[in-house]
């Protein structure tokens, strides 16, 4: 077959049903061209697609998606002429200078409804585009988005948000020297607990809910003492008593004790408390976790043992995880499997790829993709023709697309994915 340059390719990319990556001439400035123009042609009526014109509104976002990712980190000026797409709002937003990252936060929000789908939208990319602009020396300032952000937002605007706490853990990875960061902040949100200011009295709770958690899952981990679960739901909040009055929880329990007392007035501290016993469990203790795992099948806490699991067990316990995966057919458990797999079992990850469970087949696919080998990915592609289509799309995007326009690792569920846009992904099994 002939290779396609520039709007050929594009037009081929956007709208087929089957592998096209391998059909590109390898010319990325002529791609990028092509694609600017593309997307000023589709925008240029300013008609908005209606919410039933799937087709009009999928490639609206598969051009705004592949401009973000093929657009120079200075080429702010390309998304500038699409301020009501969320995509590309963050475009924008993440290539804004330093010197210029407050224009995140006086940004129009549209529209005015508190609570509407495309206002949640237009702030979480405003948000996440202000999160990501933050320099690494300065990443403690994120942990005051609330002083920042609360002249934009509404009431219940928060109930939406993309919890900058999260950024600020996934970033700041040394667990000694988040401490204390987290611990002032929790103190600050707890200072303004009972504001009479509604949308004040929510972030502040949101936020020190948040901090609570992550301090007290540092000092979980770093403390692993395994004891039996408990039988009652009862037990589990007594245990969590016991262990907060205690050094080295003592002085956070101390600081969090009035969030402690909402959340147990709500009845949500017993999932706290149930996560409290798991992250206690260390890498010497992780055969109690998986064994008394059952424990929590079908439970909502079932997804947080499974992720300290993927921290814990041993790399050669493979067998363990065998019997694990297939237990139940709760997607969770493939995403688990597939964040702990080291590379060198790749090919196990073959037996799911046509789970009846589409979401499972397409994550241990892509996970596959990920870890094996170039050359044997290859050798899959000489036989492409014998693929299932979805299988021969994702293959295709891996060994011959633009770094970044290749797959994610792990296909996240979907209220994940929802909440933080930069897992989107229009060209994958779920155009989304």
């Amino acid at each position: 077959m002939s290779q396609l340059n520039g709007s050929a390719f594009l037009e081929r990319l956007l709208e087929a049903g089957g592998p096209i990556w391998h059909r590109w001439d390898g010319n990325a400035p002529a791609l990028l061209d092509a694609l600017i123009s593309a997307t000023k042609n589709e925008f240029a009526s300013n008609r908005v697609p209606e919410a039933r014109d799937h087709e009009a509104s999928l490639r609206r976002r598969r051009l705004v998606w592949l401009l973000d990712r093929l657009a120079p980190a200075a080429g702010l000026e390309l998304f500038e002429p699409y301020p009501t797409e969320e995509l590309a709002i963050y475009g924008w937003g993440r290539r804004l200078p330093l010197d210029r990252r407050n224009e995140l936060t006086t940004f129009p929000i549209t529209p005015d409804t508190p609570g509407h789908w495309g206002r949640r939208m237009v702030i979480q990319a405003l948000m996440l585009a202000w999160c990501d602009t933050c320099p690494n020396d300065r990443l403690e300032s994120i942990l005051n988005w609330r002083d920042v952000w609360s002249p934009a937002l509404k009431q219940h605007d928060i109930c939406w948000l993309h919890d900058p706490e999260d950024e600020f853990y996934r970033r700041s990875t040394d667990i000694k020297s988040r401490y204390q960061p987290m611990l002032v902040s929790l103190q600050r949100s707890i200072a303004v607990l009972h504001e009479a200011d509604e949308t004040v009295r929510e972030s502040a709770q949101a936020s020190g809910f948040r901090l609570l958690t992550y301090l007290l899952r540092d000092i979980a981990i770093q403390n692993p003492v395994a004891v039996r679960p408990h039988a009652l739901p009862e037990e589990y909040q007594s245990w969590m008593d016991s262990v907060l009055a205690s050094a080295p929880f003592a002085e956070v329990a101390e600081f969090g004790c009035d969030l402690l007392k909402i959340r147990r007035e709500r009845g949500t501290d017993e999932f706290l408390a149930r996560s409290l016993w798991i992250w206690r469990h260390g890498k010497n203790d992780w055969q109690q976790l998986y064994f008394n795992s059952g424990m929590f099948r079908d439970d909502w806490i079932s997804e947080r043992v499974l992720d300290r699991l993927a921290e814990i067990v041993p790399e050669d316990e493979l067998e363990t995880w065998g019997t694990l995966v297939t237990w139940d057919s709760d997607d969770s458990r493939i995403r688990a499997f597939c964040r702990w797999l080291p590379p060198k079992y790749a090919e196990v990850l073959r037996d799911h790829f046509n789970h009846p469970d589409r979401e499972w087949g397409a994550c241990a696919y892509q996970n596959y993709l990920s870890k094996a080998p170039e050359p044997i990915l290859r050798l899959v592609w000489a036989k492409m023709s014998e693929l299932p289509q979805w299988q021969a799309e994702l293959l295709d995007r891996r060994l011959f697309a633009p770094q970044r326009v290749r797959l994610a690792p792990i296909v996240e569920d979907m209220q994940t994915v929802e909440g933080d846009l930069r897992l989107q992904d229009p060209f994958n099994h779920r155009s989304y």
